[in-house]
């Protein structure tokens, strides 16, 4: 069978979520509290269309029905204020120099 890159799939990574952070307006604000609003969850829509979060909150979502848990960086980089894609991204920018994620 022939390869078709289709089959390739975003994998969800911090350094994949940055790359996206890197397309949005940097002053557009999200909510933490709204799974389907915050930074992580429209970026799980977008990046892996039909996603639902798995949990409360903004951390945990079903992608293609397999649970992924995004708490080792999804809190540090989406929780605090203030809840903008710019300041999004410089935190998760951090996180990825400092090799922590």
């Amino acid at each position: 069978m022939l390869y078709d890159p289709k089959w390739e799939q975003p994998q969800p990574t911090l350094a994949n979520f940055i790359a996206w952070l890197e397309t949005k307006d940097p002053n557009e604000t999200y909510s933490f509290f709204d799974p389907n609003n915050c930074a992580v969850g429209q970026w799980v829509k977008e990046t892996f269309g039909k996603a639902k979060p798995a949990y409360r909150g903004c951390i945990s979502y079903l992608i293609n029905g397999t649970p992924v848990d995004f708490s080792k960086w999804g809190d540090a980089v989406s929780w605090y204020q203030p809840q903008t894609f710019g300041a999004a991204l410089v935190k998760a920018r951090l996180l990825q120099e400092r090799g922590t994620c």
